[in-house]
């Protein structure tokens, strides 16, 4: 069973693929990487991502990803479980670029806190309890952007993820994520939401690494002829969901 990690430091690649480039490259990815435990208890070996994002009423971190800022961040919650009545666990997420870094920083909320906050304030975050100091400064970063800059949730982004981890590799995570949809919604278990298809011309690669590269992932890129994109899931979100032009 892996330890969960709630801070994360690292690169990160992403490369769209067509469907024939997603198959071939899996096939032979396979040879060098495993399943992820989390992929493994469902038949098809993939599970699904449910990530609400938060923005200004001025969609300020849209903005600074339309603008090419190096130094950005945006805040989600993020659940594997759109099912209210099992009550999931609910991750916080900040994710920080930073150059060409990309800083990943998450707190684990329980439903109950989740739900009292989205009906009332942030501020009711705060009131948790058996949180640990470093999950809890993400809270208090949270809470204190919220009100200052009046964020709202904004798009609630969902799709398939496969994810392997490299056999001789642990610092080399590689993910497929497909059938990209968005809705706007303010609320991440709302029973009516009607979707936008974000990404519906195939599959989108994320790489993401620390240190060096092996010398077959770089063999695979070349092969299939990948080429790196600044693809983001959140700002085609809002794009396709608020008819923004950029």
């Amino acid at each position: 069973m892996s330890i969960e990690r709630f801070h994360i430091h690292r690169f990160e690649f992403k490369y769209p693929l067509s469907d024939r480039q997603y198959s071939a490259f899996k096939n032979e990815l396979l040879q060098y990487v495993d399943y992820d435990e989390h992929c493994l208890v469902n038949s098809d070996k993939a599970y699904m991502v449910h990530s609400l994002y938060h923005d200004s009423p001025a969609n300020t971190y849209f903005w600074e990803k339309a603008d090419g800022l190096r130094n950005r961040k945006k805040f989600r919650f993020r659940v594997y479980d759109l099912s209210p009545d099992n009550e999931p666990d609910i991750y916080l997420e900040i994710k920080r670029k930073t150059d060409f870094t990309i800083i990943k920083d998450r707190a684990k909320l329980d439903f109950e806190t989740y739900v009292s906050a989205e009906n009332g304030s942030p501020l009711k975050m705060l009131e948790a309890k058996n949180i640990p100091s470093d999950q809890r400064k993400i809270i208090e970063e949270f809470v204190c952007d919220s009100l200052r800059l009046h964020l709202r949730p904004k798009v609630l982004i969902s799709y398939k993820r496969e994810a392997f981890t490299a056999k001789y590799h642990k610092n080399i995570r590689i993910t497929f994520d497909s059938q990209i949809k968005s809705y706007k919604t303010g609320n991440i278990f709302s029973p009516f939401k009607q979707p936008h298809s974000v990404y519906t011309e195939g599959v989108i690669l994320e790489l993401k690494f620390k240190g060096s590269l092996p010398e077959w992932f770089h063999f695979l890129v070349q092969k299939y002829n990948l080429v790196k994109d600044t693809y983001s899931k959140y700002f085609m979100s809002m794009v396709e969901s608020y008819s923004l032009s950029v």
